[in-house]
């Protein structure tokens, strides 16, 4: 359970975070993320972040602390269950 938990988790701040930097991206920065995303390179793919958006790092720190208060508020296995599901 842990595991699953922890995985959509990761999987959720992975996407609300890419979504905040894809509002702010051009089409041709997108097109580049992509292309990085595409060979698997994530250490790539932060640097590159990094550089075009030099506050990257707190905006996922922000999102994550978001998402830690929202994981703090679920109480019992079976909200957990649904937060899974939502996310997935």
């Amino acid at each position: 359970m842990a595991t699953g938990f922890c995985d959509a988790a990761n999987s959720e701040l992975q996407s609300r975070v890419g979504n905040l930097m894809a509002e702010k991206m051009s089409h041709e920065e997108f097109d580049e993320l992509e292309k990085l995303i595409d060979r698997g390179d994530e250490d790539a793919q932060v640097e590159y972040l990094e550089k075009v958006f030099p506050d990257y790092r707190t905006v996922a720190e922000e999102e994550t602390a978001r998402l830690e208060d929202e994981i703090k508020q679920i109480s019992d296995k079976d909200s957990i269950k649904k937060y899974i599901k939502v996310w997935s």
